[in-house]
């Protein structure tokens, strides 16, 4: 196996220049993210209240709807068959009229 040597010397070259520019161009980046990320405004946190009046709300119109339902079936079943008894006496009433 190979050794290698470690330079142990560790001196400016011509590659550092560029190494700092690109450090400086670094940290000028990092402090306009930092500006920005104070500039930011908070994120607010979710209201309570807004998701109770929603579950109000959706229990109401369950309850809402069952009972309209409730109401629709109850008049269905005994309601309407007075009704259409009613009908059938006043057709048969008619019925028994004299002809024209």
């Amino acid at each position: 196996m190979k050794k290698t040597r470690q330079n142990k010397n560790l001196e400016l070259r011509s590659d550092s220049i560029g190494t700092e520019k690109a450090l400086d161009r670094m940290s000028a980046v990092e402090s306009e993210d930092a500006l920005l990320a104070v500039a930011r405004p908070k994120k607010e946190r979710r209201r309570p209240l807004r998701r109770i009046l929603l579950a109000l709300a959706t229990q109401y119109v369950i309850i809402a709807t069952i009972v309209g339902l409730s109401v629709a079936a109850a008049l269905h079943y005994l309601v309407t068959p007075q009704i259409v008894a009613r009908f059938e006496a006043i057709e048969a009433a008619f019925k028994r009229l004299p002809p024209r």
